[in-house]
């Protein structure tokens, strides 16, 4: 489990930091064109961001116009401002080849007040993101160009005087659900713990309901991921570790495969939409799970209502979900429960 947590955390930052020269490139020609002409249509390696693909970004500008950084309260959040006033400007133009966004670097500072606090705890939380927000461009930990609206709203309603717990953004985005993956890692094994202390967390910069919503569909999709890979251990070889079996190696990774087509097809368009991919992917995963869970001399009646629960696709009852999970993982020989 500390493996699969650190393999996660490790992964995202490498995926922002290799994402990063094209970020709010949603245009796929344009951002094709791009990478023929910048860095030779495929990154293949750790290469150095040509300084005219820092200043060649289609359509950042009509974002950087919504901000004038010397007009804010905290001027200190934008470092030099001068990126946010040319046309062209990556979004991440202030980083070096390999560095990380600020949103990654958030990701990390909730993980790592995570770790000190022993969970959620919202003051430590709270004092870690704003040094990171305020003092970073000084100690060197933020070198990124953009700030993300919800950042500057946040900081801007507590300079009017609103509460922490008021200044939040009324917003639901992938920044969001960046921000609480840590949390809902932390308390995998307790949806209830995991929905409250990322609420908790969110109230400070996305505070509308959908975005809770999200956040907990998200949960649930790495609880089912978690199963997935549960699912290819079988048990203790005999010297005290587990032992992956061959006979659902297939079945875990097309289940993996599936979930991360379906993320991929979710987040393509910034949108933050899971509870279809959510529905897509238990309906194959469950049915695979089930299948392996019966042959594996699971109760053939569990397996049973795994199946039906899995069934065409269409998972539009949130109970009859939890059935399917707990008929496909629970029971003599079974991995892990998600409850």
């Amino acid at each position: 489990m500390q493996d699969a947590v650190e393999g996660a955390l490790i992964g995202a930052m490498i995926g922002d930091a290799v994402a990063a020269p094209l970020h709010w490139m949603y245009n796929w020609p344009e951002a094709q064109a791009y990478t023929r002409k910048f860095f030779g249509g495929r990154l293949r390696g750790l290469v150095s961001v040509p300084e005219a693909a820092r200043m060649s970004h289609p359509d950042s500008w009509k974002y950087f116009a919504k901000c004038d950084p010397a007009a804010e309260p905290a001027p200190q959040l934008f470092g030099d401002a001068k990126p946010w006033q040319t046309p062209g400007t990556t979004y991440h133009a202030g980083l070096q080849s390999g560095d990380n966004t600020l949103t990654a670097r958030l990701l990390l500072t909730s993980a790592a007040s995570l770790h000190t606090s022993r969970g959620f705890c919202a003051d430590d939380y709270l004092e870690r993101y704003l040094s990171l927000l305020l003092d970073g461009k000084g100690t060197g930990e933020n070198a990124d160009t953009w700030v993300d609206e919800s950042h500057r709203v946040f900081i801007r309603n507590l300079a009017e005087g609103a509460s922490p717990a008021e200044a939040g953004l009324d917003d639901c985005c992938l920044t969001g659900l960046a921000l609480a993956t840590p949390v809902q890692l932390a308390y995998i094994f307790n949806r209830d713990a995991a929905d409250l202390a990322s609420r908790c967390q969110l109230q400070f910069t996305h505070k509308q309901e959908d975005m809770a919503a999200q956040v907990g569909w998200w949960g649930d999709l790495l609880r089912h991921l978690l199963a997935a890979v549960a699912q290819g251990w079988d048990g203790d070889n005999g010297g005290g570790g587990a032992q992956q079996s061959s006979s659902s190696e297939a079945s875990v990774q097309a289940g993996i495969h599936a979930a991360t087509a379906a993320l991929c097809a979710t987040f393509s368009a910034g949108k933050v939409d899971l509870q279809s991919t959510m529905a897509r992917f238990d309906a194959h995963l469950l049915g695979t799970a089930a299948r392996d869970a019966a042959a594996g001399g699971v109760r053939s009646a569990s397996a049973a209502v795994g199946r039906e629960s899995a069934g065409d696709g269409a998972v539009d009852d949130n109970e009859g979900l939890w059935r399917g999970d707990e008929a496909a993982f629970h029971g003599p020989g079974a991995v892990f429960s998600l409850r």
